[in-house]
């Protein structure tokens, strides 16, 4: 690729234009001090489109630049007829030959890609030529996450949303991500909660025909993190119960019923008494724990004064 080295006024630079960015980062401090210091050793690529230049590489560069009121920067500017895949090339191999790319990075080099390059023979082998993930599954996986809504690209950023989880959001209408997305982030939720709470979703709107973003407002999600009087671990067990009991509202019914009457029951803490597996079955199972004889002795009276509360024979006709 042929350059023209010329030195340009700042304001013939598009800066809004965000077509061949792929950097994540916009802090520019460090990099202003460092050009204040030592000068511009590289100069940004742009490619003149009509009477304004695009930035193909240098986005942060030119910004550290205006931030030190420099009116002018030295550029290597493409050819005017250049193609978007020659300007994605060279925006993909300036940022890969500066950095290691984060994941948001790698997913906004192969969607520029991929709109440039229709066969998916060669997108794939333009992906490997360029120094992108070669395996084809992951790739597919990653090209979504730059297509989704800008919370949800903090999630992963963050590494509080991971990738298999970005690919169920992708499936999903935008404000049902955005909403799951700032339940995860807020409430800090593992990935087995995170898929809990999505496969709920999935199985209840498959049963039910409906959108998950209606089943969400419909259980008053958004309220429930916007409650003040709950701390995050009531609001995810709020949520999580909600989800749980329209996901299996006969097996959330029995359990529901199941540990009011064990409540009457004053077993205490040393007590379990556990119902069947999903209440299918009728076996219930005791457990108990003491250290003597005495302590065993009141363990018994408990459980003889449990045999006449009538709220036991609630507890096996349930089971």
């Amino acid at each position: 690729m042929s350059y023209s080295v010329t030195v340009l006024d700042l304001t013939v630079i598009n800066q809004e234009d965000n077509t061949y960015r792929i950097t994540t980062s916009e802090a520019v401090e460090n990099l202003a001090e460092s050009i204040q210091h030592v000068g511009l050793i590289n100069p940004p690529i742009l490619v003149q489109k009509q009477r304004q230049y695009i930035i193909v590489a240098g986005f942060r560069r030119i910004a550290a630049m205006q931030q030190l009121n420099h009116g002018q920067i030295s550029a290597r500017v493409m050819p005017e007829d250049s193609l978007p895949l020659e300007c994605v090339r060279i925006a993909i191999a300036d940022n890969i030959s500066q950095r290691k790319l984060d994941l948001l990075e790698i997913s906004r080099a192969l969607t520029l890609l991929d709109t440039c390059v229709q066969d998916r023979e060669c997108f794939y082998k333009e992906a490997k030529s360029l120094g992108l993930p070669e395996n084809r599954h992951h790739i597919e996986k990653i090209l979504g996450i730059s297509r989704l809504p800008h919370l949800v690209q903090t999630g992963i950023f963050q590494n509080r949303i991971s990738l298999n989880m970005a690919a169920e959001l992708h499936k999903i209408e935008v404000t049902a991500a955005v909403i799951l997305a700032r339940l995860f982030m807020e409430l800090k939720l593992n990935q087995n909660k995170q898929k809990e709470i999505c496969s709920h979703l999935k199985e209840i709107a498959h049963r039910e025909k409906r959108g998950t973003q209606e089943i969400l407002l419909s259980e008053g999600v958004q309220e429930v993190l916007d409650d003040k009087d709950l701390d995050n671990l009531q609001k995810t067990k709020l949520v999580r119960s909600k989800l749980r009991r329209r996901r299996f509202p006969n097996l959330s019914l029995a359990e529901e019923s199941f540990q009011r009457d064990l409540r009457r029951l004053n077993l205490g803490g040393r007590i379990r008494l556990l119902p069947p597996e999903y209440f299918e079955g009728r076996s219930l199972k005791l457990k108990m724990s003491f250290t003597n004889e005495t302590e065993l002795k009141e363990q018994i009276d408990i459980l003889n004064k449990a045999l006449i509360n009538p709220h036991l024979k609630n507890i096996f006709k349930s089971s």
